[in-house]
């Protein structure tokens, strides 16, 4: 008896210490073991840099004021300098709210706004950069961004006040000398002006006075008796020639 309790005892022990096997979770449903094992959403951020300088003056906190926009044209940002010239961009946040297969691309266009200040030009100067978003499925977010897009510097000038374009002053001794020339060349002018009127006053009367002998004076034609004689002969002749024709017809 004590035997079979033994060999009863025995068998019991060793069927509790074979081991379990659990059965292994669909890996279709629940996704690949990284992809459990990372929450989303997951997120990242990206901050432009840029710097802004004015020449000509001293530049003041909040002077300017510059835009970040979307490839649609859509304002995203709008913000001012700093007193140092430091560009305040803020963050630009990437969310993955569920796994991301491909990379995602975004373009952003930066560009600074009119001044108030009508003595300062702006610079006009557009930057335009890219950023791509790759998710590696580990908790984190890669951001590639192109060049430039931590350098988005401007300069802009300040106009000089009570600077006026100023014509250099003349020598006195050349401007004596071109006024005395001036005087002189105008009395010859005038002189030359009162003997040429001197001269066409006299020519017009000149002309009158030869206008009015004309007409004053008779050539003598009309009273040439050779010329009568001649006229009335001709006409004789023609009268008698008409005779003898008339005589002839009878």
């Amino acid at each position: 008896m004590k035997k079979r309790y033994r060999l009863a005892a025995a068998l019991l022990a060793g069927l509790l210490l074979l081991p379990v096997s659990v059965p292994a979770a669909d890996t279709e449903e629940n996704g690949s073991g990284d992809e459990a094992r990372v929450q989303y959403p997951v997120s990242d951020t990206l901050t432009p840099g840029g710097i802004v300088e004015l020449e000509g003056g001293d530049l003041e906190e909040g002077a300017f004021t510059f835009v970040v926009m979307d490839e649609e044209n859509n304002v995203l940002q709008t913000v001012t300098n700093s007193e140092e010239g430091g560009i305040d961009f803020e963050p630009i946040t990437y969310t993955l709210n569920e796994p991301a297969s491909e990379s995602l691309t975004y373009t952003y266009t930066v560009r600074q706004l009119e001044s108030d200040d009508p003595d300062v030009t702006i610079d006009p100067t557009v930057y335009t950069f890219a950023v791509v978003v790759t998710d590696p499925r580990d908790g984190t977010l890669e951001i590639w961004a192109s060049e430039g897009w931590n350098s988005l510097d401007f300069t802009n000038t300040r106009k000089e006040k009570g600077k006026e374009e100023t014509t250099p002053a003349a020598d006195p001794e050349d401007e004596t000398g071109k006024s005395e020339n001036s005087n002189s060349k105008s009395s010859e002018d005038k002189s030359r002006g009162k003997s040429s009127s001197g001269k066409n006053s006299n020519s017009g009367s000149s002309k009158d006075q030869d206008t009015s002998k004309a007409k004053n004076t008779r050539t003598g034609d009309t009273e040439n008796p050779v010329l009568w004689l001649l006229l009335a002969g001709g006409s004789l002749a023609v009268l008698c020639a008409a005779i003898v024709l008339k005589k002839k017809q009878k």
